[in-house]
């Protein structure tokens, strides 16, 4: 669809950003609970990455991979030192981008066409992945940017746009998990 492909060529190629460092703030929230997070994250692809969660509330969080290990260690929830085998290429803040922007990702795609919401004009745009899965994206009409992603069970939200190099990458990407349930 041609709105995906303007957007792909709008933020440019993905696949030349080898290395970066991000810092900010994060909320996780759950069915009962809100968390607030500093993080720390840096990856340089393909498998190497480290990250920090820092909460006043749950405690402190490290993750991280070189090569063919990947190792957890803090106090969240008493999780303890651990290292488990292989690196986990998905871990990645653009992942969801970069998949949604790649060519033949999609195997179908509709528009709703544009709306406004919040002062903004958007298209919305539901498609279906090779794998089967529905997802829905929101595009800014006017930049052509992607502003939403729903896929895997997350909401992701994607703004503050800035060019750097040959690449414009969203300096806010926004998580939303699904709901944890409990039995």
């Amino acid at each position: 669809m041609a709105i995906v492909k303007k957007a792909a060529a709008r933020i440019g190629d993905l696949s030349t950003i080898k290395t970066y460092t991000l810092n900010g703030s994060m909320i996780v929230r759950t069915a009962t609970a809100r968390v607030d997070y500093k993080y720390s994250f840096f990856r340089e692809l393909p498998n190497k990455y480290s990250y920090s969660l820092v909460s006043d509330a749950v405690g402190t969080a490290h993750a991280g991979a070189i090569g063919s290990e990947t190792f957890f260690d803090g106090n969240v929830s008493l999780m303890g030192k651990t290292v488990v085998k292989g690196d986990d290429p998905r871990v990645d803040f653009y992942q969801p981008l970069i998949e949604v922007l790649s060519p033949g990702y999609f195997v179908s795609l509709s528009t709703s066409g544009v709306y406004t919401e919040d002062g903004e004009q958007k298209v919305f745009v539901k498609g279906e992945n090779a794998a089967g899965e529905e997802v829905l994206l929101t595009f800014n009409a006017k930049t052509g940017l992607p502003m939403k992603a729903v896929l895997n069970g997350f909401d992701v939200r994607f703004s503050n746009y800035k060019t750097e190099g040959q690449v414009t990458l969203p300096l806010s990407v926004e998580y939303k998990a699904p709901p944890i349930s409990c039995s």
